[in-house]
């Protein structure tokens, strides 16, 4: 019978680094930066109609929120596809 030795510290992994695992987590990181950029978006427009902003400001917040949206629904299919 042979003696296990446990794995270096940097070997070591607190996850299971498999595909099911790494679309949840990159999910849940996509969600929270829409959000956030979605967010951004919303509060360009209210500086707009106040006329704080000018209004090419919206075109650049526009394809970032768009951008993060279509990234989050690539990974919430691909979370989906795991299962």
């Amino acid at each position: 019978m042979e003696a296990e030795v446990a794995a270096p510290h940097w070997q070591r992994s607190y996850w299971d680094h498999d595909t099911q695992n790494c679309g949840a987590a990159s999910f849940g990181r996509e969600i929270v930066m829409t959000i956030l950029l979605v967010w951004n978006f919303v509060s360009n427009v209210l500086n707009v109609l106040r006329g704080v902003d000018a209004p090419v400001v919206l075109f650049a917040s526009f394809i970032y929120a768009f951008g993060c949206l279509t990234v989050m629904v690539f990974f919430f299919v691909f979370h989906r596809a795991q299962r």
